[in-house]
């Protein structure tokens, strides 16, 4: 199946299934929140997901997230160019982990991503994710994984996510974003079968308290 078949399919399964074994969220702002600051994120695409992000310092926030089937991640953010009104530039490093039926997946990964605040309400961000995970999986999900090329656990044990997306403001305290998502397995050693997956990013949108 092509990379456009597979897409199309992963986006049906996104109301029972995550399509990746490691965080798919996005990071479509490189500017810290503030000091203090509370940034609320919903996400429908390319997974269901939900998290909150805290200003510790005026460069620096932490997040918890929480995607489909489980998976939880705590992350962090650290502006080393902080713009909220311009371009800015940060790192990102997470820990995740999900015990879903029999299935099994836990890592870490580490990011960087860059934004432009074009106008008010107007902002472009692209990035790139760096995962590295271990997870196990039993005969009554097989069919899912295979699905998306994997056929053992060292296939998705490393992967590279790059991301590119647009966000609108389309409310004081709302955002819409639209991009793309897409994901390479490192580990894939088969020429036969894909080593990539890209998804849409869909309505992602923020509420700042």
């Amino acid at each position: 199946m092509n990379i456009v078949g597979r897409a199309g399919l992963c986006v049906l399964l996104i109301s029972t299934a995550s399509c990746s074994l490691a965080p798919l969220t996005p990071r479509v702002d490189a500017a810290s929140v503030g000091k203090n600051k509370v940034k609320l994120q919903s996400n429908l695409g390319p997974t269901t997901s939900l998290g909150v992000l805290y200003g510790v310092g005026e460069s620096l926030d932490a997040g918890l997230e929480f995607e489909q089937n489980g998976l939880w991640s705590a992350w962090s953010r650290y502006s080393f160019l902080n713009n909220p009104s311009g371009v800015s530039v940060a790192g990102n490093a997470g820990v995740f982990g999900s015990t879903t039926r029999d299935r099994r997946s836990n890592g870490w990964y580490a990011g960087l991503s860059i934004s432009n605040q074009v106008t008010e309400k107007l902002r472009w961000s692209a990035g790139y994710r760096h995962a590295l995970l271990d997870y196990e999986y039993g005969t009554d999900i097989d069919y899912w994984l295979r699905t998306l090329e994997f056929d053992n656990p060292d296939d998705g044990s490393v992967n590279g996510q790059l991301e590119l997306a647009v966000s609108i403001r389309v409310l004081p305290h709302v955002e819409f974003s639209l991009g793309g998502v897409c994901q390479h397995l490192f580990k894939n050693t088969d020429p036969t079968r894909s080593d990539d997956e890209c998804l849409p990013i869909i309505g992602f949108s923020f509420v700042r308290l």
